[in-house]
């Protein structure tokens, strides 16, 4: 949905399902020179760490991308927003879509990125 939003607005969103981005190639396959990278997690509220290794391993990949970690179940929680942004070492963190859309609105029209790749993630009980 994010995705769609995104090329309302003009801005190029490429998607990809958490199992084609389990290592860093696929994603350079697709979008090597992304400025900006979008993770969704439908997750419980439990503090997700595979998103933090999922965010690491792309850094390296693309050094020069920064990260917005969308964490849907979290609601209007700040302090807990905040608390997982440093946990996973996201650069932006939202909990809504029209939250995630004003970010990477922002980010783009500062950046001169081309796409954004989205990843989703399946909900984890």
């Amino acid at each position: 949905m994010l995705a769609h939003i995104l090329e309302k607005r003009a801005i190029k969103a490429v998607v990809q399902p958490i199992e084609t981005s389990r290592t860093a190639k696929n994603i350079l396959v697709e979008v090597p020179d992304a400025q900006f990278v979008c993770l969704s997690y439908f997750g419980s509220t439990a503090k997700p760490a595979h998103v933090r290794y999922q965010i690491r391993r792309f850094k390296r990949a693309l050094p020069q991308a920064r990260f917005l970690a969308c964490f849907w179940m979290l609601g209007g929680d700040s302090a807990k927003v905040e608390d997982w942004k440093v946990a996973v070492s996201a650069d932006f963190v939202a909990t809504s879509l029209d939250q995630a859309a004003l970010i990477c609105e922002r980010e783009m029209r500062d950046a001169s990125a081309v796409s954004i790749p989205i990843r989703r993630k399946a909900e984890i009980a």
